[in-house]
């Protein structure tokens, strides 16, 4: 794995410079944030769908969806609207941002920055803030390439706003049904950037985990464990409290994985994962079950969920209901995440 480094001090000039450049063209005024645009990273890492946000005057910035899982969790966002949890919103995100903020929205570090570039900034949503986000984890600062990305982006979304000013159906996804890319093309130490009408790439839920299930082992574990007439909820969700196995890591919001008796309101057994594609949902129930016993039935109400735990449910002989809400387990998270608050 490549090792993530720190932006040098002309990467970030550039990047502050570019970003200068798009406040000060203010996009916002003319373009919504389903006017998508796309950037294709020169250094071949990622392809950046781009919208701008900022018209309804509270938070304006350019959002650079990486990959067609940024893209699908921003047109899901841009549909749901203020349905989204903030903290599941945080799971699901994978883009860079680089927005205007308040002074008290920025840390020591991004200030150290500013001052060691001599620059200065005054009022309120006068000051650069960049951001990487990732599904899991908390926003953070940027790596080199990130920050070598968001600067391209930043100038290329200047290129294309000035012109979607006066020609709006540039982006017009009616119109055309395709979107804008900007594609670069070397020339010696030069870069040249061309419009091409790209088809619409196909979104959808991201696949859902393909766990295996450790068939003997989870035999064993499931001897002499006595049958229950009972219904389980089972689910899991982000805690909104961050951490960090290392100092200096990226912090991540833990998962807590909860097992509640439908009937009794009890929560029968609890879980944390960490930042993983497929935590191990199967084994944590299996630990519940040898305590208390096999359920018949367990509820849920996330496809994910369901995938997880469903090559334990054949083995063990327990009917996987899906159901659109589980009120124990509601419950129990509101209680739960209020401590948190």
């Amino acid at each position: 794995m490549t090792k993530e480094t720190h932006p040098d001090k002309m990467e970030w000039r550039a990047l502050y410079k570019a970003a200068a450049t798009f406040k000060a063209l203010a996009p916002w005024r003319w373009m919504r944030e389903h006017h998508l645009f796309c950037v294709v990273d020169p250094e071949g890492r990622d392809t950046g769908y781009c919208g701008v946000t900022g018209a309804d005057g509270e938070h304006t910035s350019l959002i650079v969806n990486l990959g067609t899982e940024g893209l699908s969790s921003y047109l899901t966002t841009l549909e749901l609207g203020d349905v989204v949890d903030p903290l599941e919103f945080l799971f699901m995100q994978r883009c860079l941002m680089a927005s205007y903020e308040d002074r008290d929205l920025l840390n020591k570090e991004d200030r150290d920055v500013i001052k060691g570039l001599g620059l200065s900034f005054r009022g309120r949503g006068a000051w650069p803030l960049f951001r990487s986000y990732r599904p899991g984890f908390a926003p953070w600062h940027l790596t080199s390439s990130e920050a070598r990305f968001l600067r391209v982006a930043l100038e290329q979304a200047v290129d294309v706003a000035e012109r979607v000013e006066n020609d709006p159906g540039l982006i017009d996804l009616v119109k055309h049904r395709t979107l804008l890319f900007r594609v670069p093309a070397r020339e010696g130490d030069d870069i040249a950037w061309r419009d091409e009408q790209r088809p619409v790439p196909k979104v959808g839920q991201p696949p859902l985990p393909r766990p295996k299930l450790e068939v003997e082992r989870a035999r064993r574990q499931l001897e002499g464990a006595k049958s229950l007439d009972s219904v389980w909820e089972v689910d899991m969700f982000p805690i909104p409290q961050a951490t960090h196995e290392r100092k200096g890591d990226r912090p991540y919001f833990p998962r807590l994985a909860l097992w509640v008796d439908r009937g009794t309101g009890l929560v029968v057994g609890h879980s944390m994962f960490g930042p993983v594609d497929s935590p191990d949902l199967s084994m944590a129930t299996l630990r519940v079950i040898e305590r208390l016993g096999v359920p018949r039935t367990i509820m849920v109400q996330r496809p994910e969920v369901a995938a997880l735990l469903e090559p334990l449910a054949e083995l063990a002989g327990i009917e996987l209901k899906p159901v659109e809400w589980l009120d124990g387990i509601e419950g129990a998270r509101r209680s739960m995440l209020s401590g948190f608050r």
